[in-house]
């Protein structure tokens, strides 16, 4: 059963009662919202079995990319000192991470797989810094700072 079936089924209509209810608050913006879209986020992380663990691949674009984001990863794994399971595939990235002591993932290993999230969005925000300096370079560019 879907979330929206179960406040069709709370409201007793189908009807967007969103406005209806902003406007009893006192909210002038109301109208703005007559329908706002709401899609639960997919958790990327996948529970493994035999032993338990978090599982995920990530994707790159480029190599350089895929570089950071490895580089980075064994730099945290230094300072935490837990370690998972990198496997490099071509541009994809497979990890692997539990508490190997106890065959089941601990929160260091949530702690661990969420760093990684972190990381994956960061190489891709200062690497589009070094692909526009590289095109500077090539002269297919020319950034202009005020």
């Amino acid at each position: 059963m879907s979330v929206s079936n179960l406040m069709n089924d709370y409201w007793g209509t189908e009807q967007d009662t969103a406005p209806t209810l902003l406007k009893e608050a006192g909210y002038q913006f109301a109208a703005l919202y007559t329908h706002v879209p709401v899609a639960p986020s997919t958790a990327q992380w996948e529970v493994k079995q035999d032993p338990q663990r978090l599982a995920r691949t990530y994707i790159f674009q480029h190599a350089g990319v895929l570089k950071h984001f490895v580089n980075e990863l064994l730099e945290y794994q230094e300072d935490v000192q837990h370690h998972g399971s990198i496997v490099i595939d071509e541009l994809s990235v497979e990890i692997e991470v539990f508490t190997k002591n106890l065959n089941s993932v601990t929160e260091a290993d949530s702690d661990y797989a969420h760093q990684c999230d972190l990381i994956y969005q960061d190489v891709h925000h200062y690497n589009m810094d070094d692909e526009d300096s590289d095109q500077a370079r090539k002269g297919t560019i020319v950034k202009i700072e005020l």
